[in-house]
């Protein structure tokens, strides 16, 4: 059997909380990984549509947008049902990442349960842990 435990390394950059504002994702730092995957989770939903929009830094300090043709797959934009994972991968040079959120309608939202963890994998020395 394969194992994935000692070849990926996850880390938080939204933790699980209600949220009715938007949010900036804490950077998780790629250095030493080759890849990494962001899987959004999406709990219960009160009337909210919002958009992940992942940033990379050189220095954890000063973030800007991924360019789209550094990311596989799509950023999420949630505005349908609750209780829903999206994925999507990041293939950039910066040592830095994290998912920022900006709700829709005037930037606030009744409320979403929403979390964010970034999965760093192809670690150039074994292990992970």
């Amino acid at each position: 059997m394969k194992d994935l435990y000692n070849i990926l390394n996850g880390k938080p950059t939204v933790n699980s909380i209600i949220k009715t504002a938007a949010i900036t994702g804490s950077g998780v730092d790629l250095a030493g990984y080759e890849g990494a995957t962001i899987f959004v989770n999406v709990g219960t939903r009160t009337d909210s549509s919002f958009t992940f929009v992942l940033k990379e830094s050189d220095d954890n300090s000063t973030y800007s947008a991924v360019a789209a043709g550094d990311i596989l797959g799509s950023q999420p934009t949630v505005s349908g049902a609750s209780n829903a994972i999206y994925q999507f991968g990041y293939i950039g040079s910066k040592r830095y990442i994290r998912a920022d959120a900006t709700f829709k309608a005037g930037g606030a939202s009744a409320g979403a349960s929403i979390s964010a963890l970034i999965v760093r994998g192809f670690k150039r020395h074994e292990p992970t842990h």
